[in-house]
C-alpha cells in the first residue's frame, strides 16, 4: 500500500463524509473523543465508504492489532530491568488504577526498611 494512496483515500473520506464522529464498535467503552476511519478487515483500500468503519482510537488499535503483535509487545517488556524510580512510579500508577502492584523483592523490602529507619 502506497502512503500517498492511503493519504488520498483518507482525505477523500474526510472531505466527502466529514470527520469520523462516533465509534461503530459494539465493544466500545465510549471513553474516547477522538475518532478516525479504519479499513474493514478483508477489504481493499478504495473510494468506497462501505469499506471503512468509524472507530475511536482505542477500538481502532484493537481492531487492527493481531494476537501475535500483542504477544510480541508483552514479551518485549517482560524481564526488562527498570530503575527504582520507574518501579516506584509503576506502583503508584497501579494503586491509582486499583490493581495490585507487583510484590516487592527481598532486596526492595530491605531497602524500604532502611529508608524508614533513617526517616524516623
Amino acid at each position: 500500500m502506497l502512503k500517498s494512496k492511503y493519504t488520498k483515500i483518507h482525505s477523500w473520506l474526510r472531505k466527502t463524509f466529514g470527520l469520523a464522529t462516533k465509534c461503530e464498535s459494539k465493544n466500545c467503552k465510549k471513553v474516547s473523543t477522538f475518532y478516525e476511519y479504519a479499513l474493514k478487515q478483508g477489504k481493499e483500500y478504495c473510494y468506497k465508504r462501505a469499506n471503512y468503519l468509524m472507530l475511536c482510537r482505542s477500538c481502532h488499535t484493537k481492531y487492527d492489532e493481531k494476537k501475535d503483535t500483542r504477544i510480541k509487545k508483552a514479551n518485549f517488556h517482560r524481564g526488562r530491568k527498570r530503575s527504582e524510580k520507574t518501579k516506584q512510579l509503576m506502583r503508584l500508577i497501579a494503586l491509582r488504577k486499583g490493581t495490585q502492584p507487583p510484590p516487592l523483592t527481598k532486596e526492595q523490602k530491605e531497602k524500604q526498611r532502611k529508608r524508614m529507619k533513617g526517616n524516623t
